[in-house]
Order: C-alpha cells, then sequence, then structure tokens
C-alpha cells in the first residue's frame, strides 16, 4: 500500500503541489507519476499519466477539509490564538 512507503508518498505529495500550482493558472493539467505502483506491478505501468480539472482537484480538495479543521482549531488554541469566529474554546 502507497501510505506505508514514505517516499512514494512524498513523491505523490511533491505532483500534487505541483498540480495544484498549474491548476491556479490553468482550467486542467496532466501529471505523471513514476513508480506509484507496488514493486511488483511497477513493470507493467512504470509511469503513471493522470489528468485532472481545476474542478475535480477542488472537488477532491474539499473532501479533505473537514479533517484538517479541529486540529488548526486544537493548534491555534494551544498557541493562545482565537481564530475568527472562534471564542477560544473548542
Amino acid at each position: 500500500m502507497i501510505k506505508q512507503d514514505k517516499k512514494k508518498m512524498t513523491l505523490l505529495r511533491e505532483r500534487c503541489q505541483q498540480v495544484k500550482l498549474v491548476l491556479s493558472k490553468s482550467q486542467n493539467t496532466t501529471v505523471s507519476i513514476v513508480n506509484l505502483l507496488p514493486i511488483e506491478l511497477e513493470s507493467l505501468l512504470p509511469v503513471t499519466l493522470i489528468s485532472i480539472t481545476r474542478k475535480k482537484f477542488i472537488s477532491l480538495s474539499n473532501l479533505l477539509i473537514p479533517r484538517i479543521v479541529k486540529p488548526i482549531r486544537e493548534a491555534a488554541l494551544l498557541a493562545g490564538v482565537n481564530l475568527p469566529g472562534e471564542s477560544g474554546q473548542l
């Protein structure tokens, strides 16, 4: 599984950052990701090409937003910072 492979996860994160930058100026892009598959399958498909639109990227990103809200609030509270609309309590 890719989540256990730190090298592949780092590569995937870097590619996502690149896609985000490109999509901030364009409506779509294609990204190539080398060696994303498990080692035993890499020879079958050494490069994965993914086409994505800005709309799809935003849709996928919006699924992640709820997962980061609580850790951000907790970090702000620990730092003594009130976020807009927050009372300083979780």
